[in-house]
């Protein structure tokens, strides 16, 4: 008989074939992940942006005029949000927690890969605040 060296075996193509699959699925599961980690990062870092940038909207307010409206919440009007975020709902909080200090809240929920995330976001104000 024979024998023939040229070539694999059909049970190391299989195998072959069987660590590849194995491979493919590792890495599309690594691939896939990541992207959701990304858009995950992405959607904070704008929402991050978002709060930043209310709570800059509320300090320039000032004190004075922070402490006329009184304590409550407020709802943030979703077109003031940048359109990346997926189904925005915020608001915010003004207390206070002492005399001639405000404490203001800014509550920011929003969707990111079919889950709902939420950034709370806490400042104070002060009566002696700059330009005051």
């Amino acid at each position: 008989m024979l024998k023939d060296d040229n070539g694999f075996t059909l049970t190391e193509l299989i195998v072959a074939i069987v660590v590849a699959v194995i491979l493919l699925t590792v890495a599309s599961n690594a691939i896939i992940n990541l992207n959701r980690l990304s858009a995950r990062s992405r959607a904070l870092a704008i929402a991050n942006a978002a709060a930043e940038n209310k709570t800059e909207e509320i300090r320039s307010i000032g004190y004075l005029n922070l402490d006329s409206a009184g304590d409550g919440t407020f709802s943030i009007d979703t077109s003031d949000l940048p359109d990346e975020l997926i189904n925005p709902v915020a608001s915010y909080t003004v207390s206070t927690p002492e005399t001639g200090l405000k404490q203001v809240e800014i509550n920011l929920a929003y969707d990111v890969n079919g889950d709902t995330e939420n950034l709370n976001y806490t400042t104070y104000i002060s009566e002696l605040g700059v330009g005051q």
